[in-house]
């Protein structure tokens, strides 16, 4: 069970606009993030696209595609920045 803290940071997303079904796991419906998503979830990080990358093992530019919806999200880097987010891990 998450504890209180993740919950709210969680509703704090959700209210700031990001979609519920990107904090899914995988096996229960979990849909790819928006731009929108990542632009919040980078921002609560406190993650510039240059430590994101370094954070998720990419280089920066895919952040960036990530953020301009030109390509979407591993679902495995995007659990580690929902986690640097401090919304706890998805599959937890």
């Amino acid at each position: 069970m998450p504890n209180t803290d993740i919950l709210t940071a969680k509703e704090r997303a959700i209210q700031q606009g990001l979609s519920p079904a990107c904090l899914l796991p995988f096996a229960q419906g979990w849909e790819s993030p928006s731009p929108q998503d990542v632009r919040i979830i980078l921002q609560m990080a406190t993650l510039t696209e240059h430590k994101a990358g370094v954070y998720v093992g990419l280089d920066q530019r895919t952040i960036r595609r990530w953020k301009s919806g030109t390509t979407a999200p591993s679902y495995a880097g995007w659990c580690l920045l929902v986690y640097a987010a401090g919304l706890g891990m998805i599959p937890g």
